[in-house]
């Protein structure tokens, strides 16, 4: 567990090991993007995801993965970014961000500028969560339809959240065994 002190004397935690996976996720995920070389590897036990997120490249390429929103063309990749560049990255990651639905309250550019970790993980883990569970579909699953339930048509599965699909996948699959 990392303490980190915060304005005021308030302390906030995180686990090292919620770092270690986010950072894990990314470099997989991006690991063939060329806008990311210089930035990837994240290197989990350091606070690279932290330090390596500050000019939005990497959130604006990693949203991107969920859902191509962002016109690759405005996102600022050069080399050495400015603050206002860096700036401009974070604004558009954060509004794409809300556009899938994460919640990003009380959270802007100068959240990640100044190293907020606690809440750099709530929206990291929110869009890793969306990352790994954009593939749960029946076209990319076909076997989805074995989840159903008796009376249940598949659109009503369909429209589940996929974190219920999933759940339903590790239950029919512990009833199996």
């Amino acid at each position: 567990i990392n303490k980190i002190e915060e304005e005021g004397g308030s302390f906030s935690t995180f686990a090292s090991e919620e770092k270690i996976a986010f950072s894990k996720v990314i470099n997989y995920v991006l690991r063939e993007d060329k806008h990311c070389e210089k930035l990837l590897p994240l290197i989990p036990e350091s606070n690279d995801l932290f330090t390596n997120i500050k000019d939005g490249i990497i959130l604006c390429k990693l949203l991107n993965t969920i859902e191509q929103k962002i016109d690759e063309r405005v996102i600022n990749i050069k080399d050495h970014l400015n603050v206002f560049q860096m700036t401009e990255n974070l604004n558009l990651a954060l509004n794409t961000s809300k556009s899938l639905g994460i919640t990003v309250i009380g959270i802007n550019y100068q959240t990640i500028f100044d190293q907020k970790y606690t809440l750099i993980l709530g929206v990291i883990w929110q869009i890793v969560k969306l990352v790994l569970l954009k593939d749960v579909n029946l076209k990319n699953i076909p076997q989805l339809v074995r989840l159903l339930k008796d009376g249940e048509k598949l659109s009503d599965l369909l429209k589940l959240p996929k974190e219920e699909i999933l759940l339903r996948w590790f239950n029919f699959h512990l009833a199996a065994a």
